[in-house]
């Protein structure tokens, strides 16, 4: 049960982050082609904070679940790299940072948060990680 709400949390999070990355490549060019986005939900600085807000417990779980099995902690530091950055971008915006500045940081952000969900769904598919929710289940009988 365990194994499969990691597997599901970390594919939700990358998801997310790719989403939050097509956002921001796509939305300038569409805004450019389409003006009237720019009034809509897509357009709107809100939409990276409801991003954030959904990546958050996403990848918390994710992260946490795996490293419990794996214990490789390069996926929490990718993992909080990519959080802090995409919560940064989302709290100072780009009132702060500048337009660029903000899609710069978001993607970069995003990008630490997919690689640490990548490497962290690789490391728990090893059969260490299925020994640990065996050894949980056994424990939790």
């Amino acid at each position: 049960m365990l194994k499969t709400t990691q597997s599901l949390s970390d594919k939700a999070a990358i998801l997310i982050s790719t989403a939050c990355t097509v956002h921001c490549l796509l939305i300038p060019v569409a805004i450019v082609a389409f003006p009237v986005l720019a009034s809509t939900f897509f357009g709107d600085g809100a939409f990276h904070t409801i991003l954030l807000w959904l990546i958050l417990p996403t990848s918390i779980l994710a992260l946490t679940l795996g490293c419990r099995a794996h214990r490789d902690y390069r996926v929490v530091l990718l993992g909080l790299t990519g959080l802090a950055l995409v919560g940064v971008a989302a709290v100072a915006g780009h009132d702060h940072l500048s337009e660029f500045g903000e899609r710069g940081v978001t993607m970069a952000g995003s990008g630490f948060l997919i690689l640490g969900h990548i490497l962290n769904q690789r490391l728990c598919s090893h059969d260490h990680c299925h020994d640990h929710d065996a050894i949980t289940e056994h424990h939790e009988h």
